[in-house]
């Protein structure tokens, strides 16, 4: 196999650059790889046959895991303020919750079949953003309806363990179903010591591997694989994250100035997914659903569903493509630290 392909995959080049951004991450701007739009690795491992094709449910032709990130449940003093004086300017008293649109993603995503995964926080340390327990209804309303809950790990638990463990707990009291999945914030991770956490925390999936500043496929992957902390002989499901929407906040956050050209970006990466009938996830924060913040952000939301069900997509949550996958064992490539 290519060494470049090798080198890619087992992501060496964040791992020997030392060069990371203000929150303590690898950038894409800081790569010597200027091309990730297709799925490289993943095109060479199904020739090589470390990778076989997977069999999706019910004949779907590959799958899509829809997420959401739920950093804020309100809006702060600041956006408060902005938003009431930007009421009185348009004189129309607009002090709604931005940011709680959980029944209008529900009611968008069944309207398509789909069913998606929350990633809540659950910190008590220093980057709590709400209390937990303010969802507890939303929660069991989301499992009653079959949707995922996963945990959203607070900053600091991309390198300290005691974080990420009080934060599960304190997210599975509030959980019907078992906690199986994490993303972490701000997609901050320290290789290999996050994914060593993760599995010490005994997660079975986490979804956090992408570019904050790139759509694409981080690491060449369009599947799913396996990362392996071979002092512990045990590894944790990646689902790769290939689209997020908050890598397009350009021009004021009007999805609608640029919506031709991110429409454009987002398909490329899509018909990729297609082309390899593979797996990933995708991205949208609650607060995009707001025609208020984020003008067309919701309907760009849609228009990814409505292209994707038509290509026969498997619209789903990381915890039902992991179970699927667990179940059906296909040939996946495995990541050795």
């Amino acid at each position: 196999m290519n060494p470049n392909l090798i080198n890619l995959f087992l992501l060496a080049e964040e791992q020997n650059n030392s060069k990371r951004d203000a929150f303590g991450r690898f950038l894409f701007k800081d790569s010597k790889i200027r091309d990730i739009s297709k799925a490289y690795v993943s095109r060479e491992f199904l020739k090589t046959g470390q990778l076989k094709p997977v069999q999706w449910p019910d004949g779907k032709n590959f799958a899509i895991c829809l997420t959401h990130d739920i950093d804020k449940i309100s809006p702060g003093k600041r956006e408060r303020i902005k938003i009431f004086l930007e009421s009185i300017k348009n004189r129309s008293i607009k002090l709604k919750n931005f940011y709680w649109n959980f029944d209008q993603i529900i009611q968008i995503e069944k309207s398509y079949k789909a069913n998606s995964t929350f990633f809540l926080m659950a910190s008590k340390g220093p980057d709590k953003r709400y209390d937990i327990a303010t969802l507890k209804k939303v929660i069991h309303s989301l499992e009653k309806d079959n949707f995922e809950i996963g945990l959203h790990g607070d900053f600091f638990s991309t390198t300290q363990i005691k974080y990420m463990s009080e934060e599960k707990k304190a997210l599975s009291k509030f959980l019907n179903e078992t906690l199986y999945g994490i993303r972490q914030h701000f997609l901050k991770i320290e290789i290999p010591l996050t994914f060593e956490n993760q599995i010490i925390s005994d997660f079975k999936y986490d979804s956090t591997l992408g570019y904050p500043d790139q759509i694409g496929f981080k690491n060449g992957m369009a599947h799913p694989f396996y990362i392996k902390i071979k002092k512990l002989d045990k590894q944790i499901l990646e689902i790769p994250l290939a689209i997020m929407d908050a890598t397009f906040q350009t021009n004021k956050n009007n999805y609608l100035t640029d919506q031709k050209k991110i429409w454009t970006e987002i398909k490329d990466i899509l018909d990729e997914v297609i082309a390899v009938n593979g797996c990933v996830s995708i991205l949208w924060h609650n607060d995009r659903f707001s025609e208020d913040l984020y003008p067309g952000g919701a309907k760009m939301y849609e228009n990814i569903l409505a292209y994707c069900s038509e290509k026969n997509a498997w619209l789903t949550s990381c915890k039902n493509v992991f179970e699927h996958i667990h179940k059906t064992k296909p040939t996946l490539p495995t990541i050795d630290f």
